[in-house]
């Protein structure tokens, strides 16, 4: 971001005399409209502080010789520290987990077996019954309902 100092002070030094009139002939004391104009300044200056260290993190594209030439000194430094990945991202049959709000409970179904999350997979979310689900297990509906029990305690302790 580039600051023009000459002209932006020119602009801040004409918007103060038409306001030191403003405030004269509404009556505000020499003393009150002084304080406004310095923490006018105080903000202005610190404005340009701000715009002369800031720097653009442009170059944002794929990374190529050329590019990496172009990048912002600070985003090639700090690259690692501004990004980021998720590691427990789900694509697909279990995709629903990321969705859980409750973050003891998200710990909790990350630390399943894929047979669990697709048992819970297809009870919960895909609304089969223990019988077909049974039937899709080879498995009696017996031990479906035991195995959901057991998730539920592990899950929610009830």
């Amino acid at each position: 971001m580039s600051f023009n100092y000459g002209l932006e002070r020119k602009k801040f030094d004409a918007e103060w005399v038409r306001l030191r009139k403003e405030y004269a002939e509404a009556g505000m004391s020499k003393a009150a409209i002084e304080e406004m104009y310095q923490f006018d300044l105080a903000a202005f200056n610190r404005k340009r502080a701000d715009a002369n260290h800031e720097q653009p993190l442009d170059g944002m594209q794929v990374d190529t010789e050329e590019v990496l030439e172009d990048r912002s000194p600070l985003l090639m430094r700090f690259s690692d520290k501004l990004s980021t990945s998720d590691e427990y991202a789900f694509n697909g049959r279990f995709s629903w987990i990321e969705s859980i709000n409750n973050e003891d409970l998200y710990i909790r179904l990350l630390a399943l077996s894929d047979d669990d999350k697709e048992l819970l997979t297809l009870f919960a979310m895909e609304g089969f019954t223990k019988r077909e689900i049974a039937a899709i297990r080879g498995v009696s509906e017996q031990a479906v309902g035991q195995k959901i029990s057991r998730l539920k305690f592990c899950l929610f302790g009830v």
